[in-house]
């Protein structure tokens, strides 16, 4: 199967990157969702920035698990997150085919902290879908 073109919410490590996240640093896509609820946005905006957060908060811990692999690939991650922000399940959706990858995503995945999910998304739970890439 041949890979498919990387999209704009593709993670990749900035030169950057920290090595060890703080857990609940949820970045300021989230505080920019929560702005937007109060201020009138919609609950996809909302869901939107949410899932920006999301991708955000996993990346860190997922580049510091791969500083020691000298291989390259993409894994997407599938977390469906509930309501009060802890995680109901998370797998691979798609595999890297590089095991050492596959097993950073997942860890990344189920390590890191989600805040509930906010009103605005009107949802008991939220499926998302986070690509990692190493190069």
């Amino acid at each position: 199967l041949a890979e498919p073109e990387p999209s704009e919410s593709e993670t990749e490590e900035p030169a950057d990157a920290p090595a060890e996240p703080s857990q609940f640093a949820f970045n300021e896509a989230l505080r920019s969702a929560l702005d937007e609820e109060v201020t009138g946005g919609g609950g996809e905006t909302t869901q939107v920035a949410y899932t920006e957060a999301v991708r955000s908060a996993i990346a860190p811990r997922f580049w510091a698990a791969m500083a020691a692999v000298n291989q390259s690939g993409m894994a997407v991650v599938e977390v469906v997150i509930l309501k009060s922000g802890k995680i109901r399940s998370s797998r691979i959706v798609q595999s890297s085919g590089v095991p050492a990858i596959d097993d950073a995503s997942l860890e990344a995945a189920r390590t890191t902290f989600y805040p509930p999910l906010p009103e605005s998304i009107g949802r008991e739970q939220l499926v998302v879908h986070i690509p990692l890439r190493v190069r």
